[in-house]
């Protein structure tokens, strides 16, 4: 299992109010991380999390400890 960190590729592609800007995942994937991020998204929708075109996927580092795949982190701009 793996920590992804997954971040938008500028603000052209959706609102950036009541939107998450990025987010840290736990998955087995990129293609996972990518469906855990566009699970919990805010107004920018979905999509944007799926695109490799209008967000960055990056694998981090190597889980050690016993989590479950999930969101750890999201960053969002409440407005």
């Amino acid at each position: 299992m793996f920590i992804y960190h997954l971040t938008r590729r500028g603000y052209d592609n959706g609102p950036t109010h009541d939107a998450a800007d990025e987010f840290a995942v736990v998955a087995n994937d990129e293609s996972e991380a990518r469906r855990l991020a566009a699970r919990d998204c805010g107004d920018e929708g979905p999509g944007i999390w799926r695109d490799s075109i209008a967000s960055a996927c990056v694998l981090v580092g190597t889980v050690t400890a016993s989590l479950q795949p999930g969101v750890l982190v999201r960053e969002f701009n409440a407005g």
